[in-house]
């Protein structure tokens, strides 16, 4: 695993109101947790992996309720980055707001590339501010599969296939996603990537902040 950091440059800044900034301060600390999480998912997978086919109840449970864990902070993660994001907006767009979570941001990005709806909500307009919310697309869905369906509907399980483990669930839930397979099986060591991904994308959110203009 890599060694991942946040550059938390709009820490100790006046650059956000108070409330965008204790979201913003969240991000930062919830950080440090999926750190921790993203350390016990890869220990325990090798371990995992090297004690096949047996597998310990209690490594699986251990394992599927970190990753939960683990996604669960970055879902919440992405509705810190919404407030952030409306804050910005709210003072170069007079009069009108971006939707209050991430989900729904995203969600009317993708209605307004396929029709442009320019005045319910102008800022849309701005390419670089869609560009940056689309980019979370293919790995924001897994994140919010995998929290959903635990949170919501049940823990997940182990399965092995050719040799690997991977983690397995059923989608019950009925948002509107890419595919229409019932069956959620994910490569757990992929989570590794979508960590970095999502380090970047908030490392890349101070720089958009930084430049008010831009979006």
């Amino acid at each position: 695993m890599a060694e991942i950091e946040l550059d938390g440059l709009l820490l100790g800044s006046e650059i956000l109101n108070p409330y965008a900034y204790r979201s913003y301060r969240s991000i930062i600390r919830k950080a440090e947790n999926i750190k921790g999480h993203l350390i016990v998912i890869n220990d325990l997978y090798h371990r995992i992996n090297n004690s096949l086919p047996i597998i310990e109840p209690d490594d699986e449970n251990r394992i599927i309720c970190s990753l939960q864990d683990c996604c669960e902070n970055i879902y919440s993660c992405m509705d810190y980055v919404s407030q952030v994001l409306r804050q910005v907006c709210k003072e170069n767009y007079k009069g009108v707001e971006l939707p209050d979570g991430f989900n729904d941001i995203l969600k009317d990005v993708e209605k307004y590339e396929k029709t442009p709806n320019e005045q319910k909500r102008p800022m849309y307009k701005n390419r670089i501010l869609r560009s940056y919310v689309l980019k979370v697309k293919h790995w924001y869905e897994v994140v919010h599969d995998i929290r959903t369906e635990e949170t919501h509907y049940g823990m997940g399980e182990l399965i092995v296939e050719g040799g690997k483990v991977y983690y397995h669930n059923l989608r019950r839930s009925r948002r509107n996603i890419s595919g229409e397979a019932n069956d959620i099986v994910f490569d757990i060591p992929v989570i590794n990537g979508i960590v970095s991904e999502f380090f970047n994308y908030i490392n890349e959110l101070d720089k958009l902040v930084s430049i008010r203009e831009a979006i």
